[in-house]
This record gives C-alpha cells, structure tokens and sequence, in this order.
C-alpha cells in the first residue's frame, strides 16, 4: 500500500508534520543529508517520526489546537 503524506495542520488525516519535499530541503543544508535522501522509506519515516513525536509529553500548554 502506498502512503499519501499529509501535513496538512489540523486534518484528521494528517500524518505528518512536514512534506517529503520540505524534509529533503531541510536536509539539503545539513551534514549525513545521504541519510535521508539515499533512504528507501522516506515516507514510511515520515509518519513513524511524527507517531513518535505526538506520542511524547511536553511540559507546558499548546497555544491553538493546530
């Protein structure tokens, strides 16, 4: 099954927080970017990052929702 990326904020059905083209620019300016751009998953990491990241708890309170 192919996965769509959504970073659309506040989607119910969005996946992820950013493109597979804003990581890859992101990573165009960083040191080990072959890790990224040489990666097979890029988008099943996507997802998985961001899983990752909504599971941790933050001390404070969100400003808005989104």
């Amino acid at each position: 099954m192919a996965i769509t990326i959504v970073e659309t904020p506040g989607a119910t059905n969005a996946n992820s927080f950013v493109s597979a083209a804003m990581m890859s620019a992101f990573c165009d300016a960083r040191l080990n970017a072959s890790i990224w751009t040489g990666a097979d998953a890029q988008l099943p990491a996507l997802v998985m990052a961001t899983q990752e990241l909504t599971l941790l708890d933050y001390i404070g309170t969100r400003v808005t929702a989104t």
